[in-house]
């Protein structure tokens, strides 16, 4: 999975000003200021490089949706839209159907500014 920031949209010093440390003694460690949860999100992809299982496309949807996010793009992948991936997407069909597609990596890297990759092996 690939979480990527969009060229054009906040620069990335935003994030500082979003989670800041409150004073000594507060019972909440992170005091949540600036925009909306939803703004927040809303310059982050969520990438999946070449999902094998339409279901796991579902749940990362609905995973999305849950977390606040809504810009899933799809390098190569699986035939998605099927009964399973909308089983698994539960209530997040949007996210789903709303997924941007490439036929590679280096396709989707040209159109993002900072990336962060993960594996699970």
């Amino acid at each position: 999975m690939v979480a990527s920031l969009h060229q054009n949209d906040r620069k990335t010093s935003h994030a500082k000003e979003i989670l800041k440390p409150m004073s000594k003694g507060s019972n909440s460690r992170i005091k949540r200021d600036g925009p909306k949860a939803e703004s927040r999100t809303g310059n982050i992809s969520i990438v999946l490089v070449e999902p094998q299982s339409p279901g796991n496309v579902g749940s990362v949807a609905r995973a999305m949706k849950n977390t606040g996010f809504s810009d899933l793009v799809l390098i190569n992948p699986c035939d998605y839209l099927d009964n399973e991936a909308y089983s698994m997407a539960c209530k997040a069909d949007d996210v789903l159907t709303g997924a941007v597609v490439f036929p590679t990596l280096d396709e989707c890297i040209k159109t993002t500014g900072v990336l962060v990759g993960t594996t699970r092996r």
